[in-house]
């Protein structure tokens, strides 16, 4: 029996689980050796000594955490989508939403609200947005699931389990697909958030620098190294016409200035850390 079990097309598909779990417990000794959760939950002054491949690491680990948190999220909506009984023109009704309110993020994102200020207060200019914002999530995260449950109830389609090779077959398949769809939907989502943050930010930037005995303000850029890094006099390494290099040790020794300016672009707070 055993023989042929072993034997099926879908268990040479995935007999690969020793692959997995070997991918697993590199992820687990990589997360373990980077301190990823403490660099995750690291303050913004311990994030300027990082290096590029270390904040890579964290936007790379947050970007893992969300899509795992969102294949979960549509796992338990397919259970609770066929006990609801969903039907196909509930999931149009659904994807119109997503499409509708993405287009709406996208205007208020990146043109002029002259439109959306005159329908709107501006003080209620930010909660009517993250409800939009809430509501595309929902709809976006809700398409892929509500499609292969309504697909399944109306097509009437029953589990045989004499049948399990096709069974499994078709769960790899659904599986496999909603996660390639959540990897993209999570991308996406993002993408808005950060578009959004952008419009709404109170600050347009902020850097960090430092001022020498003659009241010279120094910015730190980036590391050069895992020792040193890189000054410059302006605020934008673009401008900036002087440069300087300093070893990680002295810079900890300074007071190290936070800027952040404001979006008006004439004001801007300062202090120090």
């Amino acid at each position: 029996m055993w023989s042929q079990i072993t034997e099926w097309p879908v268990i040479t598909k995935i007999s690969g689980l020793g692959s997995i779990l070997v991918f697993i417990g590199t992820l687990v000794a990589f997360i373990r050796k980077n301190q990823i959760i403490t660099t995750v939950t690291s303050t913004k002054i311990e994030q300027l000594f990082f290096s590029k491949e270390k904040k890579l690491y964290v936007k790379l680990f947050k970007f893992f955490m969300n899509f795992i948190f969102s294949v979960l999220c549509s796992c338990l909506l397919i259970v609770f989508l066929y006990e609801i009984k969903i039907s196909s023109s509930i999931v149009y009704w659904i994807l119109w939403g997503a499409v509708i309110s993405y287009i709406i993020l996208l205007y208020i994102s990146y043109f002029k609200l002259e439109i959306f200020n005159r329908l709107i207060p501006k003080t209620y200019n930010l909660m009517v947005v993250f409800i939009i914002f809430i509501f595309h999530i929902a709809c976006l995260f809700s398409v892929i699931p509500g499609f292969l449950v309504s697909t399944l109830l109306e097509s009437q389609l029953s589990i045989n389990f004499n049948e399990i090779e096709h069974l499994l077959s078709a769960i790899l398949i659904v599986f496999l697909s909603i996660i390639f769809v959540n990897f993209c939907f999570v991308a996406l989502t993002i993408q808005t958030a950060t578009q959004l943050l952008k419009r709404y930010g109170k600050y347009s930037e902020e850097s960090f620098y430092i001022k020498t005995q003659e009241n010279i303000k120094w910015y730190i850029y980036y590391p050069i190294d895992s020792e040193y890094f890189l000054l410059g006099n302006e605020l934008h390494i673009e401008e900036a016409t002087v440069f300087r290099t300093e070893k990680r040790s002295d810079i900890l020794l300074e007071k190290i200035y936070l800027l952040r300016l404001l979006k008006n672009g004439e004001d801007s707070i300062e202090y120090y850390i």
